[in-house]
Order: structure tokens, then sequence, then C-alpha cells
């Protein structure tokens, strides 16, 4: 069961603080009374991980790759190859390869949504 919250806060801000509290929070996918509860839990700012552009970006070649492979794949079954184990080995090998990729950039984006990842252009 959750705790019931009995207490109110009631402060004032200006404009732009309030602008940047909404937007913070937005980024992090909470409301602003979620997002200033948060940190008050945490004692200031939200921890963030700092993730290289240059990551995201070789994730997303690898997985441009895949996606080239799988398509190849695709087409070769389609007209009636039956693949031995070896063939089928790799083919599973580039599925699992595709998957983890995909789980990372997805788990890394949700982390961003989050405001507890920075993707930073200057690495």
């Amino acid at each position: 069961m959750a705790k019931e919250k009995e207490k109110r806060i009631d402060i004032r801000v200006t404009e732009t603080e309030r602008e940047t509290l909404k937007a913070r929070a937005r980024a992090a996918g909470v409301t602003v009374a979620e997002y200033i509860r948060l940190l008050a839990r945490l004692g200031g700012e939200l921890p963030q991980v700092d993730v290289d552009m240059k990551l995201f970006q070789k994730m997303y070649t690898e997985l441009r790759k895949q996606g080239g492979n799988i398509n190849q794949i695709a087409k070769t079954l389609n007209q009636g190859f039956q693949p031995d184990s070896d063939v089928q080995r790799r083919i599973n090998a580039a599925l699992e390869k595709n998957e983890r990729a995909t789980a990372e950039i997805a788990r890394l984006l949700i982390e961003a949504r989050k405001g507890k990842v920075i993707i930073n252009d200057s690495h």
C-alpha cells in the first residue's frame, strides 16, 4: 500500500523556474510534483549518466548492418532455401546480436526520458 500524501507545500517561483521544472519533469517522465519529491528524496539533482553520442552512432550502424543481413536471410528463405545447421547457427547469432543492440538502445532511451542519461555530442 502506497503512503498517503497528507502534507502540502505551496511555493512561489518565477516563470522561468516554473518552465524549467516543467521541462525537467517532462524529460524525466513524471509530474512536476513527483519530480520535486524525487529531488527531495535524492538530495538535489537526479543522478545522470553521460552517454557518448559515438556509442549511439556505433549501435545505429551495427543495427543497420544487421537489418541488411536479416533482409538477405528473409529473401533467401522465402525462395525456399533450407539452411544447414551452420547457417542456422549464424542466423540465430545475428538475430541475438540484433536483439541485444536494440534492447540496449531502448534501455538508454528510457533512461534519457527519465533524465538519468544525457546524450553528449562533445566526446
